[in-house]
């Protein structure tokens, strides 16, 4: 193992949002509006956007992350 590879765990992980933790896809969401700008490549299980973020130039989609699945 390196520095630049995770630990490896027997714990499956899963892409989650990160802001309400709910199952995330990499898929685009079903539905996107131009004015929100380009759509992201992933959204949540049920094909809803990802969560807004608030940042110092206006909001943005809130990035997924992986998580290790609880048993």
């Amino acid at each position: 193992m390196t520095d630049t590879q995770p630990a490896a765990t027997d714990q499956p992980l899963v892409l989650v949002c990160s802001e309400c933790y709910e199952p995330a896809v990499l898929k685009p969401p079903r539905e996107w509006t131009p004015a929100w700008g380009s759509p992201p490549i992933y959204s949540h299980w049920d094909g809803e956007g990802p969560c807004a973020v608030m940042t110092r130039d206006g909001y943005r989609s809130g990035e997924p992350k992986l998580v290790e699945m609880q048993p």
